[in-house]
């Protein structure tokens, strides 16, 4: 009867501890301020230019890498974020990534990990 109850004492504890192990993805993702600057910062992008984000509605908005990247921060109650939101395009091209009012624009000339940084970018949250 002690052998039985010992076995079953220990098979509970191997799945509780089973239980208690983690897959390694519940690691918390990065959060960064919401401005173009400081997503920027975070992509490791380099060389900023202005650019004329108020054409295309956003409230900030810059280029980067010889113009080749392009960061916009929109109001995502405005038309045009949505309109992007819906569309996945600036002006008729493809945008990389949207989150949060955040654009970031990648041009298919950029010499760069452009899956990479988009990744980098969908995995970033804004405070």
């Amino acid at each position: 009867m002690k052998k039985i109850t010992a076995l079953v004492l220990s098979l509970l504890l191997c799945f509780a501890m089973a239980g208690c192990g983690g897959s390694g993805s519940d690691q918390a993702k990065p959060t960064i301020e919401k401005s173009v600057d400081a997503l920027a910062e975070y992509l490791e992008l380099t060389d900023p230019t202005d650019s004329f984000f108020a054409m295309i509605g956003a409230e900030d908005g810059k280029k980067y890498e010889d113009g080749k990247i392009e960061i916009y921060k929109f109001d995502t109650a405005s038309d045009a974020y949505k309109d992007m939101e819906k569309n996945k395009t600036i002006m008729n091209m493809p945008v990389a990534g949207i989150k949060d009012g955040m654009v970031l624009f990648i041009q298919d000339d950029y010499p760069g990990d452009t899956e990479g940084l988009t990744k980098k970018f969908n995995e970033v949250e804004f405070k």
